[in-house]
This record gives structure tokens, C-alpha cells and sequence, in this order.
């Protein structure tokens, strides 16, 4: 490049001494490096999340529920399902999970209890989930929205030779269309402790367990919003005066949905 006149050759020197100064500076051409990595990993991660129902705000959540979320031991999905029923009573049901699952025990069709722990006025509400053959969860809802309902869990697993303590973020999502309620649900769960480093075998037996039983509230709920969508008068009938359900629950049962 040529330079013309002393305006050329003081743009000349003014070049040299900005790029004096940027050699001055110690591993700069490596923190440039650095910073456009750091650009572009961060959005390589940013890309691999998750999105649309199962894209978590981290904001709403801990620092160890953002962790599981980040290095999840196994990640277990309940796929899309159809339930012939409505919106506002599955969330009553979501909304009132230990006398969903009091009404299956009642009609002889689950064994497990829910129950609702007691907490501080303005806490999350925490439910414990307890199937009386060694696991026990429990459920603490972090975020509830229109259509989406999300929970951190914390809980032991039997696996059968051994336990396993786990850490979880369950989100359940649902939105009405073609005359129906459609239901998905996802568990990220990281194991804790060294119980980890026995691999694979231990990974399969968590997933197994936490399908069958780590989302069986999410089950409950849609098979008593079927029962109450056919008919939630006699639904009502057979489990009046259980003991197995809470009475104003019921009450309230009775009067949203008995026209």
C-alpha cells in the first residue's frame, strides 16, 4: 500500500503504533481466539437444548436443578398420548394429586400414595410420592403455566440389589385439540454418589423405574380425567365417603364437575 503526502505518512505511523500496542499486549491474538471459541461454543450449546415444550427458563430454576438439566444421567420421555377428556379437569387432577391417586386406590387400581408435605407460606408446593416398595419422591412444582407444569425432584429409587438417590426436572405439558387432551411428559435425572461408575446396567434399570413409576402421577391423572370425562357422577358415587380421598376435595370435585 502506498502513502501519499504527510496525512498519509501520519495515518502510516498512527497505524504502526496501534499495532505496536496490540502486539504489546500480552496473548491478546490468543484471548481473540478465546473469545470467538467461547462465541461459538456457547452457541453450539445454546443450539443443542432443547426447545419448543421441553426449553426450561434456567432463571426459574436452582443451581442444582440447572445441573441436571446440563449433565443428565439418562433422560426418559413419556411419548405424545390422547386422553379423551378436558383441560380443566386434568389440571384439577394435577392440581389435587393426592386425591387422584386416593380415587385409584379406592377403585382398586394403584397401591402407591401422594401426599401433599407441609411448607412455609409463599414456598413451592411439594408433593412426596411413596409406591411402599422402596421408592419415594419427592416433587416440588417450580413452574406452572397454561399448558405446562414443571417439577424438581429428589428422590430414592430400588433398582432391586441396590438404591440409587437421584436428583430430577420433570416438565408435563398438554394442550386440547381435535376434540381431545393430548399429554407428553420428560424426566432429566442425574444419579448421585458413586453408584454412577457402575455404567450402563444402572442407567437401563433407573429409566425402566423412573417410566414405570417416577411418572405414574402423570398416568393417574389422565386416567381419572377419562373416568371423570365418561362419567363423573358415578365416578362421585363410588368413592363418597372413602376414606381413601379427601371429603372437601371431593366436595369441591362435586361442584365443578356434576351438572
Amino acid at each position: 500500500m502506498r502513502w501519499r503526502g504527510s496525512k498519509a505518512e501520519s495515518r502510516k505511523k498512527s497505524l504502526a503504533r496501534r499495532t505496536a500496542a496490540y502486539n504489546f499486549m500480552p496473548g491478546t491474538g490468543a484471548m481473540v481466539r478465546l473469545a470467538w471459541l467461547s462465541i461459538l461454543t456457547g452457541c453450539a450449546a445454546a443450539s443443542s437444548r432443547p426447545s419448543g415444550p421441553f426449553d426450561i427458563p434456567r432463571e426459574s430454576l436452582g443451581e442444582d436443578a440447572v445441573a441436571v438439566l446440563d449433565e443428565p444421567s439418562a433422560v426418559v420421555d413419556l411419548p405424545l398420548t390422547r386422553v379423551e377428556s378436558r383441560p380443566d379437569i386434568y389440571e384439577f387432577l394435577l392440581e389435587e394429586l393426592p386425591f387422584t391417586a386416593g380415587v385409584l386406590r379406592e377403585l382398586g387400581r394403584a397401591t402407591y400414595r401422594i401426599r401433599r408435605e407441609a411448607r412455609p407460606e409463599g414456598e413451592p408446593e411439594t408433593i412426596v410420592f411413596d409406591d411402599g416398595e422402596g421408592i419415594e419422591v419427592r416433587a416440588e412444582l417450580v413452574l406452572r403455566e397454561r399448558t405446562r407444569w414443571i417439577y424438581v425432584t429428589d428422590g430414592r429409587y430400588d433398582l432391586g440389589l441396590f438404591s440409587v438417590w437421584s436428583r430430577g426436572v420433570v416438565i408435563v405439558v398438554y394442550e386440547a385439540r381435535d376434540g381431545a387432551l393430548w399429554t407428553r411428559a420428560r424426566v432429566y435425572a442425574r444419579l448421585k454418589g458413586k453408584v454412577f461408575e457402575l455404567g450402563a446396567l444402572v442407567l437401563g434399570l433407573l429409566e425402566s423405574t423412573i417410566r414405570s413409576k417416577a411418572l405414574v402421577f402423570v398416568d393417574a391423572a389422565r386416567e381419572v380425567a377419562e373416568l371423570t370425562a365418561a362419567d363423573p357422577e358415578r365416578l362421585y358415587r363410588n368413592v363418597k365417603g372413602s376414606r381413601e380421598v379427601d371429603a372437601g376435595v371431593l366436595e369441591e370435585y362435586r361442584r365443578r364437575f356434576l351438572k
